[in-house]
């Protein structure tokens, strides 16, 4: 007997994250985009109203699809990037704590709140992909590991019908780690092993969001009061020299 396989959704259907296609229009679209021969855009043009369709047998357009597996591998670097934020950037109100040689941190609130956020969010929708998948969920509940288990089933989790919602949540989790832990436009780049005895963590570079690309700050992502030597910053120096030399 010849069985036959039911693909749902059909391909017709539209993304449902309103999704569109730049430069496409519908039928009944009253602006076709250009206002002006030259090519110039009108403020109320249309950019784009023809909705993007779903992957055969997804419940995601292909662009979303790929999003949101970029979306899943972004986060564990930007909950550390969090981390490190504030771990630099504490400060203290209050002065040393009575009785104590301690003094207290002060937390930024929104970047601990989103931490925590993110934690919860990965933590969900991995128990929730275990259990309706069937299979073994993560080893640890750490944003790593969940991130890490969901990146696997990422193009499983597209042809479910609350792939829109997994999505969703994805995009924004990393969309406001982003803006929290680079506020100015400014980017955080690995520069090599911490030149400390006994450390495992990695210098990062804080690069200033300008034309000039200036370093402002170098310090070590496991611990900030680790900061390069003199000697390393020479030895830096050397090795440049050297590949230009090349």
């Amino acid at each position: 007997m010849k069985t036959h396989r039911w693909v749902d959704p059909p391909t017709t259907r539209a993304c449902p994250r309103g999704c569109w296609i730049r430069g496409r229009h519908t039928t009944d679209c009253n602006s076709q985009g250009y206002a002006k021969p030259a090519g110039n855009y009108a403020a109320d043009a249309c950019a784009g109203c023809l909705p993007r369709h779903c992957t055969p047998g997804r419940w995601l357009c292909n662009n979303c699809g790929e999003r949101l597996t970029r979306d899943i591998e972004r986060l564990p670097g930007l909950h550390r990037e969090l981390e490190w934020m504030l771990s630099r950037h504490s400060v203290s109100l209050t002065g040393r704590i009575s009785g104590t040689g301690e003094t207290p941190l002060y937390v930024a609130e929104p970047v601990c709140e989103w931490r925590g956020q993110i934690a919860r969010d990965a933590r969900w929708w991995a128990r929730r992909v275990a259990t309706t998948r069937r299979v073994t969920p993560p080893d640890t509940d750490t944003v790593r590991a969940c991130c890490a288990f969901l990146a696997v089933h990422a193009d499983w989790a597209t042809g479910q019908p609350w792939a829109h919602a997994l999505a969703d949540v994805m995009a924004q989790l990393a969309g406001r780690a982003y803006a929290l832990a680079y506020p100015n436009g400014r980017r955080r780049v690995p520069c090599g092993p911490c030149p400390e005895a006994g450390c495992d963590g990695t210098l990062v570079a804080t690069v200033a969001a300008t034309e000039t690309r200036l370093l402002t700050d170098v310090r070590c992502d496991h611990d900030p009061d680790h900061e390069p030597h003199v000697s390393w910053w020479l030895d830096l120096g050397r090795k440049a020299r050297a590949m230009e030399a090349a």
